[in-house]
């Protein structure tokens, strides 16, 4: 069974932070970072987190044109032991529900990632080289 809980960063338990933090060590490699007044999006399966995303008001570098109507999502994040279950597309269904228009940014080298997100409807809008990668930047 898929449930999605929707709260700020600073209301996580202590166990959530723990499970998120394990999820992107092993598929990013990345520490957590979070911020109080941020939102995240829980994908649960069967109670477990699943997959998540984090939702800010603006994104990091206010990179995009329309950055006082759209959320910037990072993170978006599936753990790779439920890839058959199709978490993602319903992470992006309830992005979907609840944004009219959202932001985010791809890594170059993530093709896969930008192919997911263009299959989803998200427009490429352009290049956005941040001191240390370089992003391909989308819109919904």
């Amino acid at each position: 069974m898929i449930d999605f809980v929707v709260k700020k960063f600073s209301e996580l338990k202590s166990n959530e932070i723990l499970d998120i933090k394990k999820i992107m060590r092993r598929t990013t490699g990345e520490n957590l970072v979070g911020f109080p007044d941020h939102i995240v999006i829980l994908t649960r399966f069967n109670t477990k987190i699943a997959a998540f995303c984090f939702i800010s008001q603006k994104s990091p570098e206010n990179h995009f044109i329309n950055e006082n109507e759209a959320v910037y999502i990072y993170n978006f994040i599936r753990d790779p032991k439920y890839i058959k279950h199709r978490l993602s597309y319903e992470l992006i269904k309830k992005l979907k529900e609840l944004y009219l228009h959202m932001n985010l940014d791809v890594e170059h080298d993530n093709y896969r990632a930008a192919a997911f997100f263009e299959k989803n409807g998200f427009k490429k809008m352009g290049d956005y080289e941040h001191p240390r990668k370089k992003y391909w930047t989308y819109s919904f």
